[in-house]
């Protein structure tokens, strides 16, 4: 190969440099000779400190990129697994979303909200349940979020969401609970662009969602798949935002799969116990 410089019409040719730590260094050496030599130097260094700034710049935001959303990683981890302190007690407030619908009756999600329910209590936590199906009174609904300092969401998978009784208790509840679970939507007349979702009051408490599908997990994780990939949460994106306009946080989501064409029942039971043991330990 050669390269011609303007004004210089000398020719650089590659030389034969045999695949060797000497030849390496020859051909390095006499490279950097070339930013010695008048009239050239201009052509060399200009683009390479164009280039070097470049490259930093670049691996700057790189790093920083990478460092933030580890760092941002880490922290979820850590405030998932780690939601309070081994030993101490919490107040779990305990939502059960089944509705009795077609041949099921929701019985899957009743055992599992009863397995919640005795579980937490072996661990020493205090409970409180509503059964929405069962019918409920909002202002009773608005104290108990205001007592509890996790709640569990259990409900089944209908049309890609939860069902309808569990939006309209949200509806309900949260929208009642202006002034008691948020403030405001977070925003200021002299900012009104910035700090939406942010006038929750309920900080420092946790949400956590206990789902049942029909779907294969792979339909959520799998790339190509129905989901293409985007994994469970980004499901319920959505669900999980409307807890966080309140000020909570996520804790890890659980979910039975393949609910009705391949029911394991004593695995989903002794999944979510082992589930809450580690997310709520005694």
């Amino acid at each position: 190969m050669c390269m011609y410089i303007e004004g210089h019409p000398k020719v650089i040719q590659r030389s034969s440099c045999k695949n060797n730590h000497m030849h390496a260094l020859n051909c390095l050496a006499e490279a950097f000779t070339w930013l010695l030599r008048p009239g050239i130097r201009r052509f060399i260094l200009l683009p390479l400190a164009v280039n070097i700034t470049l490259f930093a710049a670049g691996s700057y935001a790189a790093f920083h990129c990478v460092c933030k959303r580890k760092l941002a990683a880490l922290a979820s981890l850590y405030n998932c697994r780690l939601s309070h302190q081994p030993g101490a007690t919490m107040n779990i407030l305990l939502i059960n979303g089944g509705k009795a619908f077609g041949p099921s009756q929701g019985r899957l999600n009743h055992t599992l909200h009863t397995q919640a329910r005795d579980t937490l209590t072996t661990l020493g936590h205090q409970t409180q349940e509503t059964i929405i199906d069962d019918g409920y009174d909002t202002a009773a609904e608005i104290e108990k979020f205001l007592w509890m300092d996790a709640v569990i969401w259990q409900m089944p998978g209908w049309w890609m969401g939860e069902p309808w009784i569990v939006k309209e208790y949200i509806d309900h509840v949260f929208s009642l609970g202006a002034g008691k679970l948020f403030a405001s939507d977070g925003r200021h007349s002299a900012t009104p662009t910035e700090g939406y979702g942010t006038g929750g009051l309920l900080h420092g408490k946790r949400h956590m969602l206990s789902l049942t599908w029909n779907a294969p997990i792979e339909a959520f994780t799998r790339p190509g798949d129905f989901f293409d990939g985007a994994g469970v949460d980004a499901v319920y994106l959505h669900f999980h935002k409307a807890n966080e306009f309140l000020g909570m946080k996520p804790l890890p989501t659980f979910i039975c799969n393949d609910v009705v064409k391949n029911p394991q029942i004593a695995c989903f039971l002794a999944d979510y116990s082992a589930h809450l043991q580690r997310v709520f330990p005694a």
